[in-house]
């Protein structure tokens, strides 16, 4: 199933303020969203929303239907 990919505000801004490099391997595993749900995938404890993990850096996101909402991107350090 083809999902789309929507970003909240704070996402861009996150992705953003990272590196080229980072950014570039952040998209890549995004757009693999679109076709699939990665195994590194973990719903967050008492949310709806899930992290998915990229190296030392973590996506937010919400799943609705077949749409996936990028919330945030960050370290892991400071993410939670």
């Amino acid at each position: 199933m083809k999902r789309d990919i929507e970003w909240a505000k704070k996402g861009l801004e996150d992705l953003d303020r990272l590196e080229q490099i980072n950014a570039k391997r952040i998209l890549r595993k995004i757009n693999t969203l679109k076709e699939f749900i990665s195994s590194d995938i973990k719903r967050l404890a008492g949310s709806n929303s899930f992290r998915l993990r990229v190296g030392n850096y973590r996506i937010i996101f919400e799943i609705d239907g077949r749409i996936i909402n990028i919330l945030r991107i960050g370290h892991r350090k400071n993410i939670y």
